[in-house]
């Protein structure tokens, strides 16, 4: 599953552990055991975003954030 192929890359940098967000999710991608990746996203305004730590902010649209949202559960 790649959460940010469809996603904008914006002009914010990740600059820290977890994004800059009273309130955030998290997708933990694993290999078997062992927890590889994990992707946070949160609302800001009436936008989805969706955060690799140390590597990117994107815009993602609110209709796919929920649906990959859905799918996790």
């Amino acid at each position: 599953m790649s959460v940010i192929s469809s996603a904008q890359a914006t002009d914010e940098l990740s600059v820290q552990e977890h994004p800059a967000s009273d309130y955030y999710g998290e997708f933990s991608i694993s290999d078997g055991d062992k927890a590889i990746e994990t992707i946070y996203y949160y609302l800001k305004g009436n936008r989805g975003y969706v955060e690799k730590t140390y590597q990117g902010i994107y815009e993602i649209d609110m209709e796919e954030l929920k649906s990959l949202i859905q799918d996790m559960n």
